[in-house]
């Protein structure tokens, strides 16, 4: 099956063009092998010198993951692929930067559609979605799009985001207590190593859950 995707993750987004900012890439932070293994996903996709010269609207500006699931039970995941976001939305594939994404071992059916990036609230489909051969569209950045859960994006004019700032991959955002997501962002900048004088405004300058922006 086929299945081509659009989204907007609130730390990179930009309200004034409606774009999100390549800021990783052009620093040249931007891992060339998909960064979540540390989620259990054993995918190999990587990442061509090709693609990440690429400018503009089409930039890339993170590795997402998307999670096709069963239609009878939203919590169980049938197929996941790891692809990349284009400055514009577009969740593309890492190899070939095509906006069709295949799941060849699937058959055509009914599956929810996942969405999810590393420090970032998931948005799923709110219903199973027909995919095919002929690849159907999910804009999870279009309000209309109905997605699952209360409050489930971020909304800026006429754009979802994904929520920023869950950094401990929890599903959950937390700014105080347990499991919280703070503590998590402090730790990682007092601990970096040329951070000597201990400042809490230090400006991190690397590839971690803990850059939310």
């Amino acid at each position: 099956v086929k299945v081509q995707v659009r989204g907007l993750v609130e730390g990179s987004y930009g309200s004034t063009n409606a774009l999100m900012r390549d800021d990783l890439r052009t620093a040249n932070l931007l891992p060339p092998t998909q960064p979540y293994s540390a989620w259990g996903y054993a995918g190999s996709e990587t990442l061509s010198s090709t693609a990440l010269a690429v400018t503009g609207n089409n930039a890339l500006v993170d590795w997402v993951l998307l999670e096709l699931r069963n239609a009878n039970a939203s919590s169980t995941v049938v197929a996941t692929q790891a692809a990349v976001l284009q400055r514009d939305g577009d969740v593309v594939d890492a190899a070939t930067q095509s906006s069709d994404l295949s799941f060849p071992n699937l058959s055509a059916g009914n599956y929810y559609v996942v969405l999810r990036h590393r420090n970032h609230l998931g948005v799923m489909t709110q219903a199973p979605v027909s995919l095919s051969n002929t690849a159907a569209r999910v804009d999870f950045a279009a309000t209309a799009t109905a997605v699952s859960g209360a409050n489930p994006t971020a909304i800026s004019s006429t754009q979802r985001l994904l929520w920023a700032g869950d950094v401990n991959a929890d599903n959950k955002l937390i700014s105080d207590g347990q499991n919280n997501d703070k503590n998590t962002i402090l730790g990682t900048l007092l601990t970096q190593p040329d951070n000597t004088g201990a400042a809490t405004n230090y400006q991190l300058t690397a590839y971690a859950v803990a850059d939310v922006n």
